[in-house]
């Protein structure tokens, strides 16, 4: 063997496996320096019109999603795109007191057959409506700043990309959740003044949790859980890459 095929053969299977999901983030999203044309904008709001709780939905295959809470209605998005056929499908409907929002990306498989491609959705969700968000993301980034929203239920799922989940926030009510990331980082910020436990399952990589206590293999709790008037339990899933749960005062400065 060569060299540089000894040097490749010494790599660990998380650093190959992380060297492939880059590769493959950058084959979707492109590279920043091949863009030739601004990207298209659209901006989306979808009325609250009296609903008392909301089901939203977010499938982008490939790109940038950013969710956070602050809308005056029940949603408000601003989507940034190119080429022009990736424009996101937004589909809102009522039952009764209950709203339902789905935001989709159109099929990959109209894929463009160039790098000059951009998609960035910045979603923001109302604070006070009782809302199941689910995430389905197949590549990029996501940093989901959900503390100040009524969160009733939480599921996410990244094949590829890195993963910010920031829960920091003021909570009024109980959370489970659900968070699996294929291949990379996976972040979760907890707040410190509810209980919070996080059973993890992962394939290759390593768990860090700061401010939280371990119990088990694959549990981490702090002092409140199961003591609190409010808790939050999520269930974290990862197949390669690592894990970092941040609680408290840890979390404030990361």
């Amino acid at each position: 063997m060569g060299a540089a095929a000894s040097k490749a053969a010494g790599k660990s299977p998380v650093w190959l496996a992380a060297t492939v999901a880059t590769v493959a983030v950058i084959g979707v999203l492109g590279w920043p320096a091949m863009a030739q044309d601004k990207p298209f904008t659209l901006t989306q709001t979808v009325p609250r019109d009296g609903a008392r709780q909301a089901y939203v939905r977010l499938d982008m295959g490939a790109g940038e999603l950013r969710v956070s809470g602050g809308a005056a209605g029940l949603l408000e998005g601003r989507f940034e795109y190119r080429p022009e056929h990736w424009r996101p499908e937004v589909a809102y409907q009522t039952y009764g007191s209950r709203a339902d929002v789905r935001i989709t990306q159109p099929p990959l498989w109209r894929w463009p057959w160039t790098l000059d491609v951009h998609n960035v959705w910045a979603i923001r969700l109302n604070d006070d409506v009782p809302t199941e968000l689910d995430v389905r993301l197949g590549a990029g980034g996501s940093r989901l700043h959900l503390g100040n929203v009524t969160l009733s239920r939480l599921d996410v799922r990244v094949g590829a990309g890195e993963v910010t989940l920031d829960l920091r926030g003021p909570w009024r009510q109980d959370l489970s959740g659900y968070v699996h990331g294929g291949v990379g980082r996976l972040i979760v910020r907890l707040p410190d003044q509810v209980g919070v436990r996080v059973d993890v399952s992962k394939g290759l990589g390593r768990v860090e949790a700061r401010g939280l206590r371990q119990e088990g293999d694959q549990s981490f709790l702090n002092e409140w859980f199961g003591k609190a008037p409010v808790n939050i339990h999520l269930q974290v899933d990862a197949g390669v890459g690592e894990i970092v749960l941040e609680s408290g005062s840890d979390s404030a400065t990361a």
